[in-house]
């Protein structure tokens, strides 16, 4: 009798079918956008959970929605969130952990305004342009907030990635293109920042990717970057253009 249970105990465990796994390895978890003004590492912040749309396309421009209700999340780190930021958090004995990585760009990470391969850690999100003479160069050095952000889709077949430093939704009148609207657009290669307009219509193209205007030497006097700190101001102009023209970056 012993012997025949032993059998019939066996036969229902190996009929057992295991139980079906999430794609994620098991743990639940959501994008959640933060609310708190700011979150260190070991610290609880405030998030609002977030519905993610848009087409899934290469390059294809994606939005997040705000869901109902808020949640507290736990921050491993290693940095301090900022408000905006969205965090995947996931399920860790009962409560809901996140992460939000200080990486150098060049190491491909999630910085605040991450650039690959730039050498900058971390560049702030909103940065200060501020021109000594709007007049100079036919008009081409204008004082606007560059932010970075979702390149928007009127840009996106200019194939300059899925985010950018950037003056949009701010423009300003090119009068050498017969009034056609440019926005700045701020890139950074290796230790060098570089500074282009970009047009949505104009009549060079629709949209129109301008040459590099001025490039900032990290390094150079003036040229600093630190963690969440970015400083250029010392330019160095495109051949021919006028250099009584003065413009900075700060952030």
């Amino acid at each position: 009798m012993q012997d025949d249970l032993y059998r019939l105990r066996i036969e229902r465990a190996n009929s057992r079918r295991p139980a079906r796994r999430h794609a994620s390895g098991g743990a639940a978890a959501f994008v959640g956008k933060v609310t708190s003004t700011t979150g260190t590492p070991g610290t609880f912040v405030r998030v609002i959970p977030q519905g993610l749309t848009g087409s899934e396309v290469t390059n294809g421009a994606g939005t997040s929605t705000a869901g109902s209700g808020s949640q507290l999340v736990y921050l491993v780190g290693p940095s301090a969130t900022v408000v905006g930021d969205l965090l995947v958090c996931r399920s860790v004995d009962y409560r809901w952990v996140a992460e939000r990585m200080h990486t150098n760009g060049a190491s491909g990470g999630g910085g605040i305004g991450t650039l690959p391969f730039c050498f900058c850690p971390d560049p702030p999100g909103t940065l200060a342009m501020v021109s000594t003479d709007p007049l100079c160069n036919f008009q081409m050095f204008q004082s606007c907030t560059i932010t970075y952000q979702p390149t928007p889709a009127a840009l996106l077949p200019l194939a300059i990635g899925a985010n950018n430093y950037l003056s949009y939704p701010d423009g300003f009148p090119d009068p050498v293109a017969g009034g056609a609207i440019f926005y700045y657009r701020l890139t950074c290669q290796f230790n060098q920042w570089l500074l282009s307009r970009c047009y949505i219509t104009s009549p060079y193209g629709s949209p129109y990717l301008d040459g590099i205007l001025v490039t900032y030497n990290i390094g150079a006097p003036g040229n600093t970057c630190a963690d969440d700190s970015l400083h250029l101001n010392d330019p160095v102009f495109f051949p021919g253009s006028d250099l009584s023209c003065g413009v900075s970056i700060n952030g």
